[in-house]
């Protein structure tokens, strides 16, 4: 699996500003200096699945969320919930037919990548 290191740690900047927590503080919490995790946001630094599991644990997020290269529904439908569903994070709705689609075409995205990740682990194994 090839991942986007660009686009990745666009989604990890995104996704870290919408919690709320400072590079800094991700950083400490990744156990590396912010120097070294800007790199990833910046997509300086090649992403592995390792980073991404680890960041989405500390950020307490599916690492999908994190690996889908078309963020930008997730974000604007996240921004549109009430506070109170925000801190859900897995209930988001689409609220219109265009929306839907979309969602769909995400889900189905999220099947594969999920299968792709199988694969690699499946690999790893002894």
């Amino acid at each position: 699996m090839n991942i986007d290191s660009k686009t990745v740690g666009q989604n990890i900047a995104r996704l870290r500003k919408l919690k709320d927590i400072k590079a800094a503080t991700l950083a400490l919490q990744l156990n590396m200096k912010e120097a070294a995790y800007t790199k990833y946001e910046r997509g300086e630094t090649a992403i592995t699945v390792e980073f991404v599991q680890k960041v989405a644990e500390v950020l307490n997020l599916n690492p999908i969320w994190l690996l889908t290269s078309d963020v930008n529904d997730i974000f604007h439908n996240l921004q549109r919930l009430p506070n109170s569903i925000k801190d859900q994070r897995s209930n988001i709705h689409a609220d219109d037919t265009i929306q839907g689609e979309k969602f769909n075409r995400l889900l189905e995205s999220v099947v594969e990548i999920n299968k792709t990740l199988v694969a690699i682990l499946e690999k790893k194994s002894p």
